[in-house]
């Protein structure tokens, strides 16, 4: 709810519909300039027209007296992800008209709609002759749109551009994910999959969730309740797809690809700081119809990369929880932890090969003895199904180094006094954490832990 001295927005319910609803809504002569005029409208009709905004992803908002609660008319707002455009339609009761209802229920949706649509443009259709509707669009800083020709339509579309999000902006989850009646879910890239596990625990809706691949190990060990598709199809039943953004296989992108067919609103979650574009192929059909992030510096680098799309700043709930698990944690912080990641065949100047990961595990080996530390723990990734190298080099060390036995990135963590790394999103929340962090790349040029001073090079 949003309100004022006078007048407050709320939802509009089936139980709102009135006698000075349905007279306004068919008195021809006051409803001139709107499609309703069309149409003969009664209570069974109106009723349904609300029941169909409740079952779709668009907003219906009533216009309310902030004392007796009367209800004054309405707006409605058609949401596009595909446009980045929100249309906006008023109706005033006529018996209410001329009180100034319009303007002041706009003044209060305007900052509602900046900071839940960061990005997309807010759209007021008018008739040409409607001159008190130009007025309200001009007083809040809408402007008419023109394409520089001569226009035959009747009507105007008055436009207003809200500013996106900047590094300040706080991180919150949008009303669209909180309000989503079904949400649906699609991953099979470990990372994708655990920043997707976060954000559920955190709604108030169970998903409906196909997941394959490394996400398998994650959603089991989230403790979330989800119920499993058997299929991708199955979640296109769902009213918001929420998808990660690996590159492992295609299941993302043919989701994201899906939804978009079937004009299903997708949300994709970054959940790393590389490789962008390449996650969708670099095919603008493959490209995210809206996008997620959990801290600063990919909001700067998803708004570049994507900059006609909807990108939205989400709290970062894993890094928060584990904040406060460490602090609470009594567990003796006494190991080296390498967090391996998958070998690349790629040509890349961060690839991971095996000469990489054997100097990486001579450094924690050489910080280990030179701190006196207990134990060199390996974390192997979820998805890599083994490291010839690094078997050889547990038999070489048999009493300085071993496989981590945690289930969780959180355990290894806790026992962690310092934490080495490769490419790996784990080394940003180890830093976050305030454990001394070190990254093989860091200082390399283009590498994003650069961005981030607390993570450290290899060296000792």
């Amino acid at each position: 709810m949003i309100g004022s001295s006078r007048i407050i927005l709320t939802e509009l319910h089936e139980s709102d519909v009135s006698v000075d609803y349905l007279q306004t809504l068919n008195d021809s002569e006051y409803m001139k300039y709107s499609r309703n005029s069309n149409f003969i409208h009664t209570q069974s009709s109106q009723i349904q027209y609300i029941a169909n905004f409740r079952l779709s992803n668009n907003l219906l908002f009533a216009i309310k007296n902030t004392e007796n609660k009367k209800l004054l008319g309405s707006i409605n707002c058609y949401i596009d992800f595909s446009k980045m455009t929100l249309d906006l339609g008023f109706l005033i009761f006529k018996n209410q008209q001329g009180k100034g209802y319009a303007s002041e229920a706009l003044e209060l949706l305007i900052p509602y709609l900046e900071a839940q649509y960061p990005g997309m443009t807010a759209v007021i259709g008018s008739n040409k002759s409607n001159y008190a509707m130009h007025e309200i669009a001009k007083k809040f800083s809408f402007r008419i749109e023109s394409d520089g020709h001569q226009n035959t339509d009747p009507n105007l579309r008055f436009t207003r551009v809200f500013p996106r999000l900047n590094p300040v902006s706080p991180p919150v989850v949008p009303d669209f994910i909180l309000k989503a009646k079904r949400i649906g879910v699609a991953a099979y890239d470990a990372g994708g999959a655990e920043q997707i596990s976060w954000l559920l625990r955190n709604l108030p809706t169970k998903a409906l969730a196909y997941i394959d691949g490394p996400a398998n190990r994650i959603f089991e060990n989230s403790r979330i309740t989800f119920d499993r598709a058997g299929q991708l199809s199955d979640v296109m039943s769902c009213d918001l797809v929420i998808t990660g953004s690996g590159w492992m296989s295609q299941l993302e992108v043919n989701a994201i690809k899906e939804a978009q067919q079937r004009g299903i609103p997708c949300l994709t979650i970054l959940d790393h700081w590389v490789n962008y574009l390449e996650r969708f192929d670099s095919n603008k059909m493959n490209l995210p119809q809206i996008l997620a992030v959990t801290n600063s510096v990919a909001l700067q680098m998803a708004q570049e990369k994507f900059p006609n799309k909807l990108v939205w700043l989400l709290p970062d709930f894993q890094v928060e929880n584990y904040q406060k698990r460490m602090r609470q944690s009594e567990k003796t912080s006494s190991c080296a932890l390498i967090l391996l990641e998958p070998t690349s065949t790629l040509s890349s100047m961060f690839a991971v090969s095996d000469s990489v990961i054997e100097e990486l595990l001579k450094s924690a080996i050489m910080h280990k003895r030179a701190r006196g530390l207990s134990a060199v723990i390996v974390r192997p990734h979820p998805s890599q199904l083994g490291y010839p190298l690094l078997e050889h080099k547990l038999k070489e060390f048999p009493d300085e180094m071993k496989i981590s036995d945690a289930s969780s990135l959180l355990e290894d963590l806790e026992n962690s006094a310092v934490v080495f790394g490769l490419n790996s999103y784990a080394m940003y929340i180890s830093s976050q954490c305030e454990i001394v962090t070190h990254s093989y790349f860091k200082g390399k040029i283009g590498h994003w832990t650069n961005y981030f001073p607390k993570i450290l090079d290899v060296d000792i």
